[in-house]
């Protein structure tokens, strides 16, 4: 096995490879190269003229050794192998494994012609108890491995790479009323995901930085960039997201949101306002139209320049989306109060309910008629670019792309219920 030179960690070490008086402890969590770098060390010594019988190399955690569990067994062990005269070179991986290993430790460094290197990832191995006893005579080499930020990283920076992906993957998984918020949730994510990339190439940018630098790099240095920083990356990122959800939140309050229905009715879902005026969705929302009857004529205005749907042309004077969490009778009332203050809602009759759908929009259209007996009514500043129509002034005009599409739709529905009403007025 081809092992990867820690060259940070070596050249501090190397100044103490023959010290027969300094226990050099490696720690560190698990997996972060501990046991790499202490075969390196060896495998330099080999290199270096050491003979190899003159290397002890033991593995706590391997098969052959797991029965290793207090000091007189590894006293023992350590004693059977050592046959070689001279400086002798001890390496035991994952220490703490054994109970008291210290008295053995501190024996065979108290003996001399032994340059020992210890390594172990337990808190007790860190704590301040090996201090004491150990007797103080060792120096620790803590191990700060960049594979955890990177393997912590990986989902994060597969979710970004495949964002589109990932994106129409959240939004297949759900019905078609649930699109859009799918979809929100998914760019959450992708937002998130981009914050964390960044945040953590920085701290990767600075980490090859320094070691590019000529020199050794400080303690100061050291603990910023590899005790520090990696969990800063996480807890900025987490912070950053947190501030934009924040503010998300705040734009939310703000935003207008329309229900989903089907065909029925039935609210399913909602979506942004801005998208159901905007632009045609393959949900459905729904909208209230309010036409203006007056001696049986209807009362037609053109429609407003900034609507989407059938820009200018003539058409009833009332129309408007429920909102979310709206019912029909409150969005009734907003709309007739905005355009006909004064107008007497109780006079308010439904006519139909049908869903309208093309190249632009998709609507489940509730009808209402309201029948006026005052036309000053009619003159109000805010509809007074509309007028009475005759049903043969508007039937000479029908088909001529004058009216709306939803007005020629509802044309015959609206003329038989105010001829009937007319009619009962007679009586």
């Amino acid at each position: 096995m081809r092992l990867y030179k820690r060259e940070r960690y070596l050249s501090k070490m190397r100044a103490f490879f023959h010290d027969d008086d300094l226990i050099k402890v490696i720690t560190g969590i698990r997996r972060c190269g501990k046991s790499s770098l202490m075969q390196t060390i060896a495998e330099e010594l080999k290199e270096g003229g050491v003979a190899e019988n003159n290397i002890i190399y033991i593995d706590l955690d391997k098969r052959g050794y797991k029965s290793i569990r207090n000091a007189e067994q590894l006293d023992a062990l350590i004693e059977s192998a050592t046959q070689a005269k001279g400086m002798k070179y001890l390496f035991i991986d994952e220490i703490q494994n054994v109970e008291g290993f210290e008295e053995v430790i501190n024996g065979f460094r108290s003996e001399g012609d032994y340059s020992i290197f210890i390594t172990g990832s337990n808190s007790y191995l860190l704590s301040g108890e090996l201090l004491t006893k150990l007797t103080g005579r060792y120096l620790e080499f803590e191990m700060f491995p960049l594979t955890l930020e990177i393997s912590t990283l990986i989902p994060v920076v597969i979710i970004f790479l495949n964002r589109k992906r990932f994106l129409a993957h959240q939004i297949s998984q759900s019905q078609k009323c649930c699109k859009q918020l799918f979809a929100q949730g998914a760019e959450s994510a992708i937002v998130t995901t981009r914050v964390v990339v960044i945040i953590a190439f920085l701290h990767f940018l600075g980490v090859f930085i320094t070691i590019l630098l000529p020199g050794p790099l400080s303690e100061t240095s050291r603990d910023v960039l590899f005790r520090y920083c990696p969990p800063a990356v996480f807890i900025l990122s987490i912070l950053f997201n947190q501030f934009g959800i924040l503010y998300f939140n705040q734009v939310m309050e703000h935003t207008a949101f329309v229900p989903i229905v089907n065909t029925k009715g039935d609210v399913i879902g909602r979506s942004l306002a801005v998208d159901a005026i905007n632009k045609k969705n393959e949900y459905i929302n729904p909208v209230v139209r309010i036409a203006v009857s007056h001696n049986g004529m209807l009362y037609l205005r053109p429609r407003p320049q900034r609507c989407i749907l059938d820009r200018g042309k003539t058409d009833i004077p009332m129309e408007c989306y429920l909102l979310y969490g709206e019912t029909l009778e409150q969005g009734i009332v907003r709309l007739v109060r905005q355009a006909f203050p004064q107008a007497p809602i109780q006079d308010l009759q439904f006519n139909i309910m049908y869903h309208f759908e093309n190249k632009v929009t998709n609507r489940l259209i509730y009808l209402f008629i309201l029948d006026v007996e005052d036309d000053n009514l009619l003159r109000d500043k805010q509809v007074k670019d509309g007028k009475l129509w005759t049903f043969q002034q508007i039937e000479h005009n029908l088909g001529k792309n004058f009216f709306s599409c939803c007005f020629e739709n509802e044309y015959e529905h609206l003329k038989d219920v105010i001829c009937t009403g007319e009619k009962y007025k007679e009586f």
